[in-house]
């Protein structure tokens, strides 16, 4: 759950959902959100590299009112490591975080122990 409103709510779920750097984050505006297709499109500040990400729910629900406001930059967990404790497949979290190496990638994940024990009970019984 969120505690917060108004653009603070937009920044936090677009940081949650997107992964993408705080700088990134803060440069979007409604022109960067194609509701038609469901997508945030953008370039990142840091690499230059065009991003077209899907807008997960949470996303598409927030009001028109936060998609036409500028947004500001605020911490948040990094979607990498969101993803892959949700079961993403690695290639697929890296290329919607914008990772071009694994090593970066790396860097960024720590994969939460429920994680793990979820994947390890996914293993077939030998007996």
């Amino acid at each position: 759950m969120i505690h917060a409103s108004g653009e603070w709510e937009g920044i936090i779920l677009f940081g949650l959902y997107t992964g993408q750097r705080l700088k990134d984050i803060a440069r979007l505006t409604c022109h960067n959100i194609d509701t038609e297709n469901e997508e945030l499109r953008f370039v990142t500040a840091k690499t230059g590299r065009r991003m077209s990400i899907p807008l997960a729910a949470p996303l598409l629900a927030l009001d028109s009112a936060h998609s036409q406001q500028y947004f500001v930059p605020l911490a948040a967990p990094h979607g990498d490591q969101m993803l892959k404790n949700a079961g993403v497949p690695k290639a697929v979290a890296m290329d919607i975080i914008g990772h071009d190496s694994e090593v970066i990638s790396r860097h960024y994940t720590h994969i939460e122990s429920n994680a793990k024990r979820a994947a390890l009970r996914k293993l077939p019984d030998l007996e």
